[in-house]
């Protein structure tokens, strides 16, 4: 089974799919979605009020794609730095 990525609806109306969507792009989403979530009351506790925040499912997908692509970038990172190593010991 093909794993299927979410589409985002962009400001004018395209539809892009998350793993297309540049670094840039894909940040200012995430910022845009955490400043205009919602924010409701969830309980009480110990003598306190709680209230969490409501974000929409593909929030989460972004968070996950920007993980792994920041994930990625490390690795290849790291890779480089071995192989300059390698080569200045050589």
């Amino acid at each position: 089974m093909r794993k299927q990525t979410k589409k985002w609806t962009t400001a004018d109306d395209r539809r892009i799919r998350i793993c297309d969507m540049t670094d840039s792009h894909l940040r200012n989403t995430i910022d845009m979605l955490e400043k205009n979530s919602c924010c409701g009351f969830v309980g009480f506790g110990e003598g306190e009020m709680f209230y969490d925040d409501y974000y929409p499912e593909i929030y989460y997908n972004m968070l996950k794609d920007l993980e792994r692509r920041e994930w990625e970038s490390g690795a290849r990172r790291r890779a480089l730095d071995e192989s300059k190593r390698s080569i200045i010991q050589n």
